[in-house]
């Protein structure tokens, strides 16, 4: 809101975008385009510019988000009432019920994760992912998304086999992790395990170490599996405590 601040303390030629007079513009001008994308919100700064006056530019200002506080509310905006209605494109049309236009919130998707700590005598398995896909580049635990009707145990079968290379042996669940992204609830249900056999190889990670757990924080990781490194992290000190 530096602009408002500017606009009506010191009287600079600055327009003010905000809840209120957005709906006012929108309507005003029947602007019918999402108020929430990029062309809409670039249309909206230009034309409050435009409408500036020359002079009382904070009064002016002030008055825009007043009428949209007051009497072009979000709902039963009061038209009857409002100074500026034989001007108001909406109000013409019929429309002022319909503006602004909002995208409806994208559909939210349930997913379901698992992720192995696979415990090597005192270290555990980190691996990197490719620079292709989301979190680029960061470090995690193993972990997969559960395809439709597969099982966690069968998930963390395929984790194993596909992305380590590794056989190992399941042991219980340590926590569930859950966290949003994009238009997805991730649910990530994090097992231990102990290596058995083989060498580090994967179709998907482009790196694997074997690290001690007090050495994870240095990698930069996602915020969901830098809650799973903490809590591995302090149940290792918590047991070299009882040592």
């Amino acid at each position: 809101m530096l602009g408002a601040v500017l606009s009506q303390a010191f009287e600079r030629r600055l327009p003010i975008v905000e809840a209120n007079s957005q709906r006012v513009l929108c309507r005003w001008f029947a602007e019918r385009g999402d108020i929430k994308s990029r062309p809409t919100q670039k249309w909206l700064w230009q034309t409050a510019e435009k409408m500036l006056p020359t002079a009382r530019i904070g009064d002016f200002n002030q008055a825009v988000m007043e009428l949209g506080s007051l009497i072009c509310t979000p709902t039963n905006p009061r038209c009857s009432e409002c100074p500026v209605a034989q001007w108001c494109e909406a109000n013409r049309l019929g429309i002022q019920e319909k503006l602004p236009t909002k995208s409806a919130r994208p559909e939210i998707t349930a997913v379901e994760e698992v992720a192995i700590v696979i415990r090597r005598e005192n270290q555990v398995l980190f691996v990197q992912r490719p620079q292709t896909v989301r979190w680029a580049g960061m470090w995690e635990f193993p972990r997969v998304e559960l395809k439709k009707g597969e099982s966690r145990e069968q998930g963390c079968e395929r984790l194993l086999r596909e992305h380590t290379g590794l056989q190992a042996d399941i042991q219980t669940e340590r926590m569930t992790i859950r966290y949003g992204v994009t238009r997805y609830q991730v649910s990530l249900i994090c097992y231990d395990a102990e290596y058995r056999a083989g060498e580090f190889a994967s179709g998907f990670y482009v790196r694997g170490e074997w690290r001690e757990p007090t050495t994870l924080n240095e990698y930069p990781v996602s915020v969901a599996q830098r809650k799973l490194a903490k809590a591995i992290i302090q149940g290792e000190q918590q047991r070299r405590l009882f040592e």
